[in-house]
């Protein structure tokens, strides 16, 4: 058969636009990442994010309907036979250490999901009781440091985003206010990636107050360190869980962002949260959950107390249903210090940060 007799022969079908716009952007960032090795020494990451038309056609993407559907297969019961061959692929791929797993036998995870969220043995991340500021999570440190005056958080060098696009608004009075030098505050971040071999569970990296929880719904892009320098703003578009509150320093923001894969983020004090539904949304929207009231009716009286959510360092406070991230923004003086770098991987209660030249006590 000649070319033109077999270029006559095919048949011919549409595709929706959306899907090939897609197809593009995905192909287009493709593209950008291997100019990015070629041109990282000498051009500035701000020069190498994605443009905003590429961004906004991945959040058209069903990232949300994929991740549900992957839930569902990860949620299927596994042969006997199988699991031990499929589980180990895994845990070799991504050096999972499954002599600290409470189950470490293979076989006894009956579903993919299981062994996602698998818990570890009672003393297997013991929590420093020395820095102030301990990790929530076994995770590699993305970035860290102070928000700007402006509100802005630094993703990466010269890349930026708003604060308040990613928790909602925050009361003024709940921030740092800077008075002179010699007694000031500031308001730090720390971003932590989980990686999909990693334990998944999050933790407190101390002694908090959480007084609300805002669940924001949104896309469910990956957030891997590749996707993380070149999206703009990608943990502002991403479904996630904020909790708002106090630590002995002031405020504390935490933030579980979900990913794609499943999405699922889940509160060990809420178990009626529930993330990654089919649901319409505007960017930004968000539902407010108070920590911090409680009203009841005494001798004929309404009363309203305080009853904030308390969680001690190290304490149990959720997981993800596949690694994401979690990032911590908090108020402290201006000797606070990290004491990890980025790029460091910590597990849960190893030192995250200290004060420094802190005042003698006793005489």
């Amino acid at each position: 058969m000649g070319v033109s007799s077999y270029l006559k022969s095919l048949k011919w079908f549409h595709i929706p636009v959306g899907v090939g716009l897609t197809y593009v952007a995905y192909q287009q960032l493709h593209h950008t990442r291997k100019r990015e090795k070629r041109k990282l020494q000498t051009t500035s990451p701000a020069e190498l994010v994605a443009k905003d038309w590429q961004v906004d056609i991945l959040t058209y993407f069903p990232t949300r309907l994929l991740s549900r559907a992957w839930g569902r297969l990860a949620d299927l019961k596994l042969p006997v036979w199988c699991r031990k061959p499929i589980f180990g692929l895994y845990v070799y791929i991504y050096g999972c250490n499954m002599d600290e797993a409470d189950i470490s036998e293979l076989k006894h995870y009956q579903t993919v999901q299981s062994f996602f969220t698998r818990r570890l043995k009672k003393d297997a991340r013991p929590v420093d009781g020395e820095h102030e500021l301990v990790s929530p999570c076994d995770g590699c440190v993305l970035h860290h440091g102070v928000v700007d005056k402006t509100g802005q958080i630094e993703q990466v060098k010269g890349v930026t985003y708003p604060l308040g696009e990613l928790t909602g608004p925050i009361e003024p009075t709940l921030l740092p206010k800077n008075c002179s030098e010699s007694n000031s505050e500031r308001l730090y971040y720390c971003v932590l990636y989980l990686a999909p071999g990693d334990y998944h569970h999050f933790h407190s990296p101390a002694d908090i107050q959480f007084k609300e929880q805002r669940h924001f719904p949104g896309a469910l892009l990956s957030v891997a360190p590749a996707w993380v320098r070149f999206i703009r703003g990608i943990f502002t578009l991403n479904e996630r869980v904020v909790l708002l509150g106090h630590w002995q320093y002031g405020f504390f923001g935490y933030v579980a962002v979900g990913a794609y894969n499943v999405g699922s983020i889940h509160l060990q004090v809420d178990q009626g949260l529930v993330t990654n539904q089919a649901m319409d949304y505007q960017l930004g929207d968000f539902i407010r959950k108070s920590y911090a009231t409680q009203e009841k009716i005494e001798n004929g009286q309404l009363i309203t107390s305080s009853n904030p959510m308390s969680k001690g360092k190290g304490d149990h406070v959720g997981w993800f249903s596949l690694g994401s991230t979690i990032i911590l923004i908090f108020t402290a003086p201006d000797s606070f210090k990290f004491t990890a770098n980025s790029g460091d991987k910590l597990l849960v209660g190893q030192p995250l940060g200290r004060l420094h030249h802190k005042p003698q006590t006793g005489s």
